[in-house]
């Protein structure tokens, strides 16, 4: 086995590049927040860039079309739950103009959300749409 063909085929190989494709998504928001314009990074974080490498090791890793699919209409359903979580961090920072705080109490509430929804769904008719 060649050098290249044992680092290609190597699961911490994988993850870090999956690492590094993700911390210059949020290198690259984070620096257009601050240096640019909130909108030019809301907008460049829409891509779904850090996605990418998550499908192509699910496809290397013989995972079916069907199953990816399956992974991305999941994440297009909760992307609900993302906005509204959002929704809650925005409204929280600007009411108490504390980040920590808003942190803790969006996490909370996006925990008990996750839950009650994933045992829901795990229970449900539908739940052949998302495993």
């Amino acid at each position: 086995m060649t050098k290249a063909k044992y680092f290609m085929d190597n699961l911490y190989f994988k993850l870090f590049i999956d690492f590094l494709v993700g911390g210059f998504v949020v290198t690259l928001v984070s620096y257009l927040g601050v240096f640019e314009n909130p909108l030019i990074a809301a907008l460049s974080w829409t891509y779904p860039l850090g996605l990418l490498p998550a499908i192509y090791f699910m496809k290397i890793n013989g995972k079916s079309t069907q199953y990816i699919s399956k992974f991305l209409f999941g994440i297009a359903i909760t992307g609900i739950l993302l906005l509204f979580t959002i929704y809650l961090m925005s409204y929280y920072i600007y009411d108490t103009n504390n980040i920590t705080t808003t942190i803790l109490k969006v996490s909370v509430i996006w925990t008990l959300i996750v839950g009650v929804l994933y045992y829901y769904l795990l229970n449900s008719k539908y739940k052949d749409l998302f495993i």
